[in-house]
């Protein structure tokens, strides 16, 4: 399962924009950023996340499982 961008910069406390920056230059452990072509693609993993912010892992993955139906938090 992949956190979106989104959800995990909200649950830092930060702006997508940073996360995503934080992921190309490596400066964040919760997953990686590659470039394809001339897109970025980035892969968060929950349990890295939930390392990171100290949120229970079962709550990341609700909260992804959410995201995905459309419930915004």
């Amino acid at each position: 399962m992949n956190v979106p961008v989104m959800l995990a910069a909200k649950l830092i406390g930060t702006s997508a924009d940073s996360l995503r920056w934080a992921l190309q230059k490596e400066r964040v452990d919760i997953g990686w950023a590659i470039k394809k072509s001339q897109r970025w693609m980035y892969k968060i993993s929950p349990k890295k996340l939930a390392d990171y912010t100290g949120e229970p892992l079962e709550k990341i993955n609700q909260l992804v499982a959410d995201y995905r139906k459309g419930v915004r938090a």
